[in-house]
């Protein structure tokens, strides 16, 4: 991959199931090969074991959140802000795609200076239970996903932008990061991309394949599990998606 040198995958995670922690196994089993860095950072109850392969080919960092709530923004800034390689992915645990794609995304950052990519084509691929376990067993091989892809079912026929994202680390920063007023699950993966559009920053998207998710029990941080929650989440995404240009710098200023 070209720019090796230059991109940290970082992925922030919650063991909140064994399915959870099967997943995260796959992506490192996938991704261990390319070379790239990846830093894990979990924060829950547990700490999590790696084998002796994984360990070796990783950054990991526990801290102990015993939280109900999983305030997820704050853990990508933190990754962000300890990783020092200028091209980050933020990866979810649960999160198979093609390497290439990645390629792609990390090219347009640095060739053509966008602040962020979105390294799929907007295509969410759910896989069930007894799918997610047949790759597991297929060895994680990528083809596998592909010769399948037929028979997982589509996340809403419209386009999605969560699960994965590439960005310029210091731009990213200087425009925010990520917007830590967002707590547990809820919409600050449009509200990433539409913050970056008011301030003046085109966002790249990849034209290749789809994303796969791989499946895990739906716990309190994975849907709208506190109402009130919900609520403060989804006036925080009104809120900054009605700002101007000076209003949102100003307001991010502030944070």
């Amino acid at each position: 991959m070209s720019y090796l040198e230059q991109i940290t995958i970082g992925i922030p995670v919650r063991i909140d199931s064994w399915e959870r922690k099967r997943n995260l196994l796959a992506l490192l089993h996938y991704i261990s090969s390319s070379g790239m860095r990846v830093h894990v950072w979990d924060a829950g109850s547990e700490e999590c074991q790696f084998p002796d392969d994984i360990c070796s080919k990783i950054t990991y960092t526990y801290e102990r959140d015993e939280n109900l709530v999983y305030h997820k923004t704050r853990y990508v800034n933190l990754l962000l802000r300890e990783i020092s390689t200028p091209i980050v992915a933020i990866w979810d645990a649960d999160i198979i795609f093609s390497l290439s794609q990645l390629e792609v995304s990390i090219q347009a950052i640095i060739e053509r200076k966008y602040v962020m990519s979105i390294p799929y084509n907007g295509v969410v691929k759910m896989l069930s239970k007894k799918q997610s376990e047949a790759y597991i067993l297929s060895g994680q091989r990528y083809d596998h996903l592909v010769s399948h892809d037929d028979m997982y079912a589509r996340l809403m026929w419209r386009p999605s932008c969560g699960g994965v994202f590439v960005v310029d680390r210091e731009k990213y920063l200087r425009s925010g990061g990520d917007n830590e007023r967002f707590i547990s699950w809820g919409p600050e993966d449009a509200e990433r991309i539409r913050r970056m559009e008011i301030l003046g920053e085109s966002v790249h998207w990849t034209n290749g394949g789809p994303l796969y998710h791989l499946w895990h029990p739906r716990g309190e941080n994975s849907r709208y599990s506190i109402e009130k929650l919900a609520f403060i989440n989804r006036m925080e995404f009104i809120k900054v998606c009605s700002m101007g240009q000076n209003e949102l710098r100003a307001y991010v200023k502030s944070w």
